[in-house]
């Protein structure tokens, strides 16, 4: 268990969550180390599907005494105006290659975008990654203007304003990087169909697949 959690602990230095003394000090402190121990059994040989069958891990950053977030909009439409992050992720299992992509458009029009892989990713780390390389960019070139992350991932926006909780050892890094993007400057959450022609949509699309397909072996 103890090497376990030293790569748990890697994993949130690496991502640039906090420090290694920070992290090794959460589990002295008995903020993650309680939920390890109780759930680490149950835990082992679990696969991810999705909103995973590792559920039995659950931590949560949010506070009990926050005030609610606000609903998510499913509005199909590019409404909002100002800037918005349409991001997508391409992955299947998490010991396979995975791929990220995001297009950033201001007032409705196409401005950047940009992609790139994952050596090992499931479809959940991918779209959580495609969302926060997203809002990273857009929070640094646009640093006092409104967002919009726009998904077609519900695990991801309501990872990000906090609905959800974790209760995936794997996914709890790129969880509170979101939740603290998001806490950084307060963002709104837009749902979007997958494959229904949103143009935005579809290009994030095709660019995390082409990103997680550089990663495949080429036949011969």
């Amino acid at each position: 268990m103890k090497n376990s959690i030293r790569s748990f602990v890697s994993t949130l230095a690496k991502l640039g969550i906090v420090s290694d003394d920070k992290a090794v000090l959460w589990f002295q402190v008995g903020v993650l180390e309680s939920y390890w121990k109780k759930h680490a059994a149950n835990m082992k040989g679990c696969q991810e599907n999705h909103m995973t069958t590792s559920e039995q891990f659950t931590f949560s950053t949010s506070s009990t005494n926050s005030t609610s977030s606000k609903p998510i909009s499913t509005s199909q439409e590019s409404n909002d105006g100002g800037i918005e992050v349409y991001s997508d992720g391409s992955g299947t299992l998490t010991h396979l290659a995975g791929g990220w992509g995001y297009v950033i458009l201001e007032n409705g029009e196409q401005v950047s975008e940009d992609s790139g892989h994952i050596e090992k990713a499931s479809n959940n780390i991918a779209e959580l990654m495609a969302a926060i390389k997203g809002m990273e960019h857009a929070i640094k070139k646009y640093p006092n203007q409104q967002i919009t992350l726009v998904s077609d991932s519900m695990l991801v926006l309501n990872y990000a304003t906090g609905t959800w909780r974790v209760k995936a050892m794997h996914l709890t890094p790129l969880f509170i990087k979101i939740r603290r993007l998001h806490k950084q400057i307060g963002f709104k959450t837009r749902w979007v169909k997958g494959h229904s022609g949103n143009p935005h949509n579809t290009r994030a699309d095709a660019l995390a697949k082409r990103a997680r397909l550089s990663l495949l072996p080429q036949s011969s």
